[in-house]
């Protein structure tokens, strides 16, 4: 069977802890944003899972265009993963479910960004 994108789902891996499906997920929507959490996605070990692989990866640091001398060291505890697996299984494990009947400027979430793994409109 083929993914919206033409893609065989048997040609689909990715190298990240597998996520199970959970459907007892809720939004939780700060007043006056479009911008929603979703409590306990994850499991603990779910969670561990996901920062040992991020981990093991090997991080480098990814300079700023400015002078390199003296640069300051700065640490916002993200990652940017490219990874459209990723990206599809996150959305398929109940994020797409919990976002479909939410409308927002006429448009529906259809996925993720598959560069930063944040909503895409």
């Amino acid at each position: 069977m083929a993914d919206r994108r033409g893609e065989a789902d048997s040609e689909k891996t990715s190298n990240w802890p597998s996520i199970k499906p959970n459907k007892n997920l809720q939004l939780t929507p700060p007043k006056d944003t479009n911008l929603f959490t979703v409590q306990n996605f994850l499991t603990s070990a779910e969670s561990n899972a996901f920062v040992k692989a991020a981990e093991s990866m090997r991080f480098v640091h990814q300079g700023s265009l400015g002078p390199t001398k003296g640069e300051a060291y700065r640490d916002n505890d993200r990652i940017s993963v490219n990874d459209p697996v990723l990206a599809d299984t996150i959305w398929e494990s109940g994020l797409n479910k919990l976002f479909s009947d939410i409308i927002i400027r006429g448009r529906t979430a259809v996925g993720l960004n598959r560069i930063s793994d944040s909503i895409g409109w």
